[in-house]
């Protein structure tokens, strides 16, 4: 668009000079009146030329000063826009790698003993909640029900939950844990897979 319209204010430009020339050429040399020797004539010829088109090249470029003080503001805007776009993608990356370094946290957990694991679980769903309820801003998917990272901290919950019950420091494996720790796999997985695709999306 730039290049057209500087095309387009060229040729009006010399349409201009063109158009001024020519009616001065119709109206004296075309006749048959010649060019003239004096001084005072090509004066007044020069006055002619200046006083018609000066004007319109003032004008002219105006509006180029114009259009380049547009674009130079545009330019700035977008810019600025980008500026952003990258701070906004920076801290959504940084919330994604607090949620990866909790759920690094949680697959140390069946290594643990009992009273550490359930505080480590506690901590972490604290952390996970916070995640979800902070950053609605940044992530408007978190108010959408039931997104996976809702459904996330309901399985570290239900683990959690399970570990608080079971007695002694060793952690028995019953079938109910077993579910609850599947559980937790599939939806760690989902956020993962969520996690890839959002950023993806962000960084087009």
């Amino acid at each position: 668009m730039t290049k057209g319209f500087f095309l387009a204010v060229s040729v009006i430009a010399t349409l201009v000079l063109g158009l001024t020339f020519y009616l001065y050429y119709q109206k004296f040399y075309a006749c048959g009146l010649g060019l003239s020797n004096s001084r005072e004539t090509w004066g007044q010829f020069g006055d002619y030329v200046g006083g018609v088109s000066n004007p319109i090249l003032s004008f002219i470029t105006l509006l180029l000063t114009g259009y380049i003080a547009f674009k130079v503001a545009q330019s700035e805007e977008e810019k600025e826009n980008r500026e952003v776009r990258r701070h906004l993608f920076d801290l959504q990356f940084s919330e994604f790698k607090n949620v990866l370094d909790i759920m690094g946290r949680i697959n140390g957990v069946p290594d643990l003993a009992q009273r550490e694991a359930v505080s480590v679980l506690y901590v972490a769903e604290m952390g996970l909640i916070s995640f979800a309820s902070s950053n609605n801003f940044l992530f408007p998917f978190l108010n959408t029900e039931g997104n996976v990272y809702e459904i996330l901290i309901e399985r570290v919950r239900a683990i959690r939950k399970i570990y608080i019950e079971q007695e002694g420091p060793d952690v028995v494996l019953t079938p109910e844990l077993d579910q609850a720790i599947n559980a937790y796999w599939a939806a760690s997985t989902a956020v993962r897979i969520h996690m890839q695709d959002f950023l993806q999306s962000h960084l087009r």
